[in-house]
């Protein structure tokens, strides 16, 4: 009886860790300093099934501006995005799975597999923070 209780206690808490993995990147917005087209500084804007990369302002970019709209679906702590529009070489069809670590408001990224380059050449093993973000 003891271990059958154990056991359920154990299942129920794996489940409740599994969902909120799940629903933790929707609705949250990760800024990290990554290499485009240069170095730069964008925000990760993560929606429900969609993710909006955007330019920070800096000395050489006055204004935010959206570089890249991407869908995404996530599996514990994965997630695989595709390119819908922006400017970056990517294209529509490829996806790009990845897993993510988020520990005290930072997230880290690691490639699982992507066949496009320039994404995970500018997203690999960089440390975003958590912000407020909002597109004016």
């Amino acid at each position: 009886m003891k271990k059958q209780i154990i056991l359920t206690c154990l299942t129920c808490v794996g489940v409740i860790v599994g969902a909120q993995a799940q629903y933790t990147l929707a609705s949250t917005a990760w800024q990290g300093t990554v290499q485009l087209y240069r170095v730069m500084d964008i925000v990760l804007q993560f929606d429900k099934d969609t993710i909006r990369m955007y330019s920070v302002p800096d000395n050489v970019l006055a204004e935010t501006k959206l570089l890249e709209t991407m869908t995404y679906t996530t599996k514990g702590d994965t997630f695989t995005w595709k390119k819908v529009s922006g400017g970056s070489p990517c294209d529509t069809e490829t996806p790009g799975t990845w897993r993510y670590t988020i520990s005290r408001n930072e997230m880290t990224l690691n490639v699982v597999d992507d066949a496009c380059e320039a994404r995970a050449g500018a997203h690999a093993r960089v440390t975003f923070k958590k912000v407020a973000f909002r597109v004016k």
